[in-house]
C-alpha cells in the first residue's frame, strides 16, 4: 500500500524529527521498517560517514535524486516520507502529480518549530525561508 507524506517547513522547523516520528508510528502499528522510506534532499550531501558537505551548485541534483528515490519507493509499495522545505505548492507539484497519476494517497504536514538547524544555515536565510512559506490547502500543522 503506497502512501506519500510530504513534511515541509523552514530549516530548523523539525522536519527530520517529525519524519522519524512518523516512521516510528507506522512501525508501532505493525509495519516493517523496510516498508517505510524517508527521503530528504539533504541526504544527497551526506557521505558514508554521516558528514554533511553541502554544495549549492548541486542542489538541483539533490532534489532530482530525492524525487527519483521517492518514485521508486512508491512504485515498490512503500510509505514514503519526504522531508524538504517545500516553501511553495509548486515545489511539491512533481510529488503530488505522481501520487495523483498513480492513485496514491498523500498527506502534507507542515512543521512550524523554531529549533537550531543542524546544517548551520545562517539565521537570515532561515528567516527568509519562513517568510517564503505559502500555505497549502489541507496541510496538517505540526
Amino acid at each position: 500500500m503506497s502512501k506519500l507524506i510530504l513534511v515541509r517547513g523552514a530549516m530548523g522547523a523539525g522536519k527530520s524529527t517529525h519524519a522519524n516520528k512518523l516512521k516510528a508510528k507506522y512501525i508501532k502499528f505493525g509495519y516493517k521498517p523496510t516498508d517505510i522510506q524517508i527521503c530528504e534532499a539533504d541526504q544527497f550531501f551526506e557521505d558514508e560517514d554521516g558528514n554533511y558537505n553541502f554544495d549549492a551548485s548541486k542542489l538541483w541534483l539533490a532534489h532530482k535524486t530525492c524525487l527519483n528515490k521517492t518514485i521508486k519507493g512508491l512504485r515498490s509499495g512503500k510509505i514514503v516520507i519526504v522531508a524538504n522545505t517545500f516553501a511553495t505548492p509548486k515545489e511539491m507539484e512533481p510529488y503530488l502529480q505522481f501520487a495523483h497519476d498513480n492513485d496514491i494517497d498523500f498527506e502534507v504536514h507542515r512543521c512550524t518549530g523554531e529549533y537550531q538547524n543542524v546544517h548551520n544555515v545562517p539565521e537570515e536565510a532561515v528567516i527568509r525561508k519562513r517568510k517564503q512559506m505559502v500555505d497549502f490547502e489541507g496541510e496538517e500543522f505540526v
